[in-house]
């Protein structure tokens, strides 16, 4: 649901949160923190309230995850992935079309 970012790549407008617990990489965080966050996909930008941890653990391939965009980001910015195929479908991105409610 939401998203986090490694403290190394946050940016420095941030802003308290009501603390809460989580589990990623392994390992449990006490957020108390987020962060609004610029990020490009193929290019395309698009920005986030993301939460600032230290690890956020590897992918299949043992590389490093720099970030998670949580599903309120994904529905923010009509992200839409694609399991199957392990890509996302960026139109709404493109296109800069989006419906708010």
């Amino acid at each position: 649901m939401r998203s986090y970012v490694r403290k190394e790549f946050a940016s420095k407008v941030r802003w308290s949160t009501i603390p809460f617990k989580i589990g990623l990489g392994g390992r449990l965080y006490e957020i108390e923190e987020a962060c609004a966050l610029n990020c490009a996909i193929d290019g395309l930008g698009f920005d986030i309230e993301a939460h600032p941890v230290e690890n956020i653990g590897t992918d299949e391939q043992g590389q490093r995850i720099d970030a998670i965009i949580g599903a309120m980001g994904m529905e923010k910015w009509s992200l839409i992935p694609d399991p199957s195929t392990g890509s996302i479908d960026l139109t709404a991105l493109r296109k800069r079309k989006f419906i708010e409610f």
